[in-house]
């Protein structure tokens, strides 16, 4: 199952926000930061202050089972 994110015009985003990446893991924002503070998700591309996520970065991460990063950069992995 491929994961959903669009605008309203149907165009699926190259960058997503901290919303979206909650609503697109089907958790709350709360524990979206928690994840992020625990280096337990994918890093975020700062624009600015905003932080945004790589659509295809998610999707890959989703796809690979949602592994830890920390466990991804100690085994060579992407």
């Amino acid at each position: 199952m491929q994961p959903q994110c669009s605008t309203s015009s149907g165009i699926r985003p190259a960058l997503i926000t901290v919303d979206e990446l909650a609503k697109l893991l089907n958790i709350s924002v709360r524990h979206l930061h928690r994840l992020k503070s625990r280096g337990d998700i994918i890093p975020a591309i700062k624009i600015g202050k905003l932080p945004r996520w790589s659509l295809e970065d998610i999707d890959l991460w989703i796809k690979q089972g949602c592994p830890s990063p920390r466990n991804i950069s100690q085994t060579g992995g992407r």
